[in-house]
């Protein structure tokens, strides 16, 4: 089995990153996003589905004890049979010491400048109130507390990959790295 953890700002291509995979891979790969658990709770309790929701419910998780969303995740690693799994949207320490606990594991760090993800949000509208999100707004959320750690775990990764060109570009370097680990 092989863990591929995705760190990286909302907006710089983790998503991308994961379709592709899926798609040039005749391995069978599972694609867990850390804000799925956080999804379902929120839908469970009929609450909307925004990215303000969503932080203050991993905030709120964490009280129970550091890494309370990263066990969540592990029970569903547990749960599968999958050639890699992809983990989608580290944030915080315990889902990167949940990724080393796996000695096939690498951490990939996807980034792209403020603005494009800003746009790239706005033309997406993914969450509740992210289609009429100023740009102001969208630098607020930056700082929230489950965003302020990306960078510090990004510098940590494995591969760096920025994401400021066009999607072919991006494409190839999601392809050379595709293909590096699906060969080792």
């Amino acid at each position: 089995m092989i863990l591929i953890g995705l760190v990286g700002e909302k907006g710089s291509g983790k998503d991308t990153f994961a379709k592709y995979l899926t798609e040039i891979s005749s391995k069978n790969i599972i694609h867990i996003r850390f804000s799925d658990l956080l999804k379902q709770t929120l839908k469970l309790w009929d609450l909307p589905v925004s990215r303000a929701n969503l932080q203050k419910l991993a905030q709120v998780l964490e009280e129970f004890g550091s890494g309370t969303i990263a066990h969540g995740i592990e029970k569903q690693i547990s749960e599968t049979n999958a050639e890699i799994i992809i983990l989608d949207g580290i944030r915080w320490k315990p889902d990167v010491e949940l990724l080393e606990k796996f000695t096939n594991h690498k951490l990939i760090y996807i980034t792209a400048d403020p603005k494009l993800r800003f746009e790239r949000l706005k033309d997406r509208g993914e969450k509740i109130g992210e289609s009429e999100m100023t740009y102001e707004q969208f630098i607020e959320e930056e700082n929230a507390t489950n965003e302020l750690l990306i960078p510090e775990i990004g510098a940590r990764a494995d591969v760096k990959i920025e994401n400021n060109s066009s999607m072919e570009e991006f494409d190839g370097k999601i392809k050379d790295f595709c293909q590096s680990i699906l060969t080792s």
